[in-house]
């Protein structure tokens, strides 16, 4: 409860809009049919949907410290769904890191600009896996490839692990290189200089119109 009153309190300061988004509903972004509703969850809610309106349920009221409380509580339910995705997404990457004819799809891909953010993301992330061949990939790397991307495409800035900002700026790097011009969220990682530059870019941010993303 201390960490959620500390994350609530930042982000009330820091950002007085906040969204949640769940893109792993839309059809077409992992999964060609969206994710797979939990059939223990009431109404056929997803994930932070159902997060949210159990905060509402069972505290009367929705804050970060509310919705972070039912997310700690309701972990056994929620433990066996994400190890089935971050199984299920490791298990994918791993064919398409043996595959030959993946390998070699992989390794032609080349970006255009008529290609979606999140196709272009995506394919370029994989091909670096496809092409570091000694490069380790996890189950838990798969929950970091989950999150990352929609992340990436859709905020202005993210935090991420060393490796993750590293993979995102080959990915980036790759895409700009091929005359796509993108624009990707700026990356902080959680070396101390890293993090004082996140909060003063942060500080710094002013809104700006809203990109307009390709489905």
């Amino acid at each position: 409860n201390d960490q959620a009153l500390r994350i609530e309190s930042l982000l009330n300061e820091a950002i007085p809009n906040v969204y949640v988004a769940d893109f792993m509903k839309d059809p077409g972004f992992f999964f060609i049919s969206g994710a797979p509703n939990s059939a223990d969850s009431p109404e056929k809610h997803w994930l932070a949907r159902h997060m949210l309106n159990a905060a509402v349920k069972n505290h009367d009221e929705l804050t970060f410290s509310t919705m972070f409380t039912e997310v700690v509580a309701q972990n056994s339910m929620f433990a066996p769904i994400f190890q089935d995705m971050k199984d299920s997404v490791a298990e994918a990457i791993a064919s398409f890191r043996i595959d030959p004819l993946q390998i070699d799809e992989g390794k032609k891909f080349i970006p255009t600009e008529d290609m979606s953010a999140q196709h272009l993301l995506m394919a370029a992330l994989l091909r670096d896996t496809q092409i570091n061949a000694n490069q380790n990939f996890s189950a838990n790397d798969s929950m970091d490839f989950i999150h990352a991307v929609p992340a990436a495409i859709r905020s202005d800035f993210v935090l991420l692990d060393k490796s993750w900002c590293n993979r995102l700026d080959r990915a980036e790097k790759y895409i700009s290189e091929n005359g796509v011009t993108k624009k990707f969220a700026k990356r902080y990682w959680g070396n101390p200089q890293k993090l004082d530059d996140f909060f003063v870019d942060l500080n710094n941010f002013k809104t700006r119109p809203q990109r307009q993303m390709k489905k």
